[in-house]
């Protein structure tokens, strides 16, 4: 039997705000969801985003990437 895959904290934290907001996520939504401020809430969404799992759309806006094009699967 495999054993299972570790997902990193980061990313169990950005499925819980895609759970709650679907593929389009605000600064707004990940603020209130995960409890942080603002600075924090935009730079993880940056760092993500930099990383291949969200695309920005515009100011404070994101869209998750699909499932497929990630190294891991998200398992929502």
């Amino acid at each position: 039997m495999a054993a299972p895959i570790e997902i990193p904290t980061g990313r169990l934290r950005l499925i819980s705000v895609i759970q709650k907001s679907g593929r389009v996520i605000r600064t707004d939504d990940f603020e209130n969801t995960l409890r942080v401020d603002r600075s924090n809430a935009s730079t993880l969404l940056s760092r993500w985003r930099s990383q291949g799992w969200l695309r920005r759309a515009g100011p404070g806006v994101y869209v998750q990437v699909p499932e497929s094009m990630c190294r891991y699967r998200l398992n929502l």
